[in-house]
């Protein structure tokens, strides 16, 4: 059995239209307010995740053991395996 149109509608089903008109105009000149914007976006990453200030890029990482667990937490440790 076809699953193909069971959740699909017609476009004239689902078209949105709504009275009105607005201007909307687009600007790529980002000179002026640049440096606010970096600020911005700055103190956007210092709330979520900030690689360059929450890695310590200095530390070499062991490929084998990237996590640097213990193998006694490695469920087959100590097996035959």
């Amino acid at each position: 059995m076809s699953t193909t149109h069971r959740y699909t509608l017609p476009v004239q089903q689902t078209e949105w239209k709504f009275e009105g008109s607005a201007e909307v105009c687009f600007t790529w000149e980002y000179d002026d307010v640049r440096e606010a914007l970096l600020q911005l976006y700055a103190k956007g990453k210092q709330q979520q995740w900030d690689a360059a200030e929450r890695i310590d890029w200095s530390l070499d990482l062991d490929p084998e053991n990237p996590m640097m667990l213990d193998d006694r937490v490695i469920h087959i440790y100590g097996s035959d395996i």
